[in-house]
């Protein structure tokens, strides 16, 4: 009935939050959980011995800190590298979902943020996606684009993401499809979210095979061939990708609610046909993905063909 999340602090010691109703969790590579109420189980569990634990191996005094913290306790707090790779991205997420926050991004210096937060408006699909997508373009130093990467932080959206998705539940509706995952394959920045329903019984091939070798066949191979492609020239084909994929991810929305308005209405008198009208649906957007793939990679192919050929063109020739 709700959203859990489990930190590790390494000796067989763990803690479980429940996310408060209308809150979000943003965190990177570190320990960020922190109040812990060993009482209250409808919101806190843990392993036996988390507390006691970290009484024995000195790392929490009771009567000199206090009220129990797990992130004090349990989780290194290193400036140097949390400053470089984990603390810019909790924060940038942050200011995005509440632009209230005033903490400097280019200054940051401690792992002193709010744990859950209210955000400023309902954060809907859209909000998620742009928030995995993000490289620090919100606040003007966006490692991509220059040639050679600005390294002083490390960003949401690297080029060697394999796989990046979003999970969506609706109690409201059938589990066939109110669960749903959104899928995009390697740097989601410059890929698309495909929707991918609990219902169906198989999937494209393509999705379903893989090599750590190049190929033709699988979508993963699809995908990272268009991605490392428009890597070439970021600020130029990176418009062109997202502009694509923006119209698609539009598109699979509109064709979404028609399918899902159609579902409801006959999956209880004819789930045969429902199930089947899933199974197109899914057939069809994920195949659809593939097709805008392949349409760009060769948008992007021919125009560095030619910038070859104008480098390369010799006088007379």
């Amino acid at each position: 009935d709700g959203i859990w999340y489990l930190e590790t602090g390494s000796g067989h010691q763990w803690m479980a939050a429940k996310i408060p109703a209308n809150t979000y969790y943003v965190t990177a590579n570190q320990g960020r959980l922190e109040k812990f109420d060993i009482n209250d189980k409808e919101n806190y569990l843990s392993s036996p011995t988390l507390i006691s634990f970290a009484e024995k191996n000195g790392l929490y005094d009771p009567k000199k800190d206090g009220e129990f913290n797990f992130k004090k306790a349990y989780t290194k707090d290193d400036e140097k590298s949390d400053g470089y790779y984990n603390y810019p991205r909790v924060l940038v997420l942050q200011k995005m979902y509440n632009p209230e926050i005033k903490t400097d991004f280019n200054d940051v210096k401690s792992n002193d943020f709010p744990v859950f937060l209210k955000p400023a408006k309902k954060l809907g699909l859209e909000d998620i996606k742009a928030g995995l997508r993000n490289h620090y373009e919100n606040v003007g130093t966006s490692p991509y684009a220059t040639t050679y990467p600005d390294t002083t932080k490390r960003p949401i959206s690297v080029f060697r993401t394999q796989h990046s998705h979003i999970l969506q539940v609706r109690k409201d509706l059938p589990k066939e499809i109110g669960n749903v995952r959104y899928i995009a394959f390697g740097m989601p920045t410059l890929s698309v979210y495909v929707p991918v329903y609990y219902g169906p019984d198989s999937y494209t091939e393509a999705y379903t095979i893989g090599s750590p070798q190049a190929d033709n066949a699988s979508a993963h191979w699809k995908f990272r061939k268009l991605q490392t492609l428009a890597m070439i020239d970021f600020n130029k084909y990176s418009k062109i990708v997202q502009a694509e994929y923006s119209k698609q991810e539009a598109q699979f929305a509109k064709e979404q609610q028609a399918m899902e308005k159609e579902y409801l209405s006959i999956y209880k008198t004819d789930p045969a046909k429902a199930k089947q009208l899933l199974q197109d649906f899914q057939n069809k957007v994920m195949q659809d993905a593939l097709n805008t793939t392949d349409k760009l990679t060769n948008i992007i192919m021919q125009d560095l063909t030619n910038s070859v050929n104008e480098r390369y063109r010799f006088k007379g020739a």
